[in-house]
């Protein structure tokens, strides 16, 4: 799953959705973009709903369900 954030999200508020993220046993993994930030979620994440993740900050623009194994790219 990806999470993404609004760009003017507080720093406090990313670190508080870190700890309630890590709560279903999932990795979090920050990715800073120049215009938003997006928090992938690594491991399984089939019995997580995608609105419960919604509900955790009002900074949360969307959550986007990944079907298919992802792929790290490095430059």
């Amino acid at each position: 799953m990806i999470v993404v954030i609004k760009s003017d999200c507080p720093r406090q508020e990313i670190e508080l959705l870190f700890t309630a993220l890590c709560r279903w046993s999932i990795v979090p993994e920050v990715s800073i973009g120049k215009q938003k930030l997006e928090i992938i979620l690594v491991g399984d994440t089939t019995e997580i709903d995608a609105q419960e993740i919604k509900k955790l900050s009002p900074f949360i623009e969307q959550v986007l369900r990944i079907n298919k194994p992802l792929k790290w790219a490095s430059l």
